[in-house]
């Protein structure tokens, strides 16, 4: 799976994004809940545009295919923040505090969201995204990851993580 997000991230494969997208979403689709808003944890428009695509995104796009639903894209990443992957874990937090808002004139209240992003290391990123979403009112924000980031060093922890984690494949 390290090879594979390598792959997306470093080298800009696109296919690779897609195609683990549908097995992924193969395996969930039954499990999805039924009204929630699939949401993909937003790139920076910078970081997109230099990638060529969201892998997030994609992967979300995959999801709602074989669920019947669409993507809600209702979230923007607003500041063009240094890779989490390049932090300490404790400094993650800090890097994507108010890193992220709800697009202008969404309509999010009282209902049910399902944040989609490729890789949980720290959690950091979701955690930000779930605050922003429950503060617009959001009733239940949960989190999917393809992936999980096991490392040997005790600083690796989900102590920030305060949203439930739904399916790990």
């Amino acid at each position: 799976m390290r090879d594979l997000m390598h792959e997306i991230k470093f080298r800009r494969k696109r296919h690779v994004a897609q195609g683990l997208g549908r097995l992924w979403a193969g395996m969930v689709a039954e499990n999805i809940i039924d009204d929630a808003l699939i949401v993909p944890l937003p790139m920076h428009p910078k970081k997109r545009r230099e990638r060529g695509f969201d892998q997030a995104e994609i992967m979300a796009q995959a999801i709602a295919d074989a669920t019947g639903k669409s993507i809600s894209n209702i979230l923007e990443r607003i500041k063009d923040t240094p890779p989490q992957s390049g932090l300490h874990p404790k400094l993650r937090v800090d890097n994507v505090k108010d890193a992220f808002r709800v697009r202008p004139g969404s309509s999010i209240t009282a209902k049910s969201v399902i944040l989609v992003d490729d890789i949980y290391t720290t959690g950091a990123s979701l955690s930000e995204c779930a605050r922003v979403l429950k503060s617009h009112g959001v009733a239940n924000v949960y989190a999917m990851t393809l992936a999980i980031a096991i490392k040997k060093s005790s600083d690796n922890s989900s102590e920030n993580l305060d949203l439930p984690l739904m399916f790990y494949c």
